[in-house]
């Protein structure tokens, strides 16, 4: 497009076993994007191009942990089904350390890693300092959350609140859903974005610098 300027950003959730970096990846979902910036009028367009979901097994060993459970539901069994599911073979990466190193690699291709408390998905994959830009919609924007918030906010804002706030519609059935948190977050990005010019142009000089 004329006067705009193209990059690869990927939005990332995960389902995990815990909270802990020493916890199973359970499932990894990565939303491809092409963002055109016009750097003339802080100007951005999004589009979904690619939605990459992944799951794998519990560790060998490793105990169900019933709190995780409760949020996404991954039972061992159901893992075996929606691998299927998704033409994943049994004997193919069936752990997330056997993809690590080609789901790292995808990201470090990308303009920029978004994600709503990102620094969690990124410690769960052990990517803490992935050496390419980062968003967090949960984080980055809490200043623009507070001026349209009809309440103090004194706390994180998830990704319910957030999307409440930047007026995209948000399934409360499929909460926790990561399929659903990732189209969920791109929304919320481009509010952002579309609302705070000055933002788009940090983002765009960090991207062009690589950092």
């Amino acid at each position: 497009m004329f006067g705009y300027d193209k990059f690869r950003a990927a939005i990332i959730d995960t389902e995990t076993n815990g909270l802990k970096p020493t916890d199973s990846v359970l499932s990894v979902r990565t939303l491809e994007l092409e963002m055109f910036i016009n750097p003339a009028e802080g100007l951005v367009k999004m589009f979904a191009t690619d939605l990459i979901q992944q799951y794998y097994n519990y560790r060998q060993g490793e105990a169900v942990n019933p709190h995780a459970l409760a949020v996404h539901q991954l039972t061992p069994e159901r893992i075996v089904e929606l691998r299927a599911a998704h033409n994943q073979a049994p004997d193919v990466c069936p752990f997330f350390e056997d993809a690590q190193l080609e789901l790292h690699n995808y990201l470090l291709q990308r303009s920029l890693i978004v994600g709503h408390n990102i620094s969690f998905d990124l410690r769960m994959i052990h990517l803490e300092n992935p050496l390419v830009p980062v968003f967090c919609t949960m984080k980055d924007p809490r200043d623009y959350y507070k001026s349209v918030s009809p309440e103090p906010i004194k706390s994180s804002v998830g990704l319910a609140r957030a999307a409440d706030l930047c007026n995209v519609l948000y399934n409360k059935e499929s909460k926790h859903d990561a399929t659903v948190d990732t189209f969920v977050t791109a929304k919320v990005f481009q509010h952002v974005l579309d609302n705070n010019k000055a933002m788009v142009m940090r983002l765009y000089n960090m991207m062009n610098n690589g950092a």
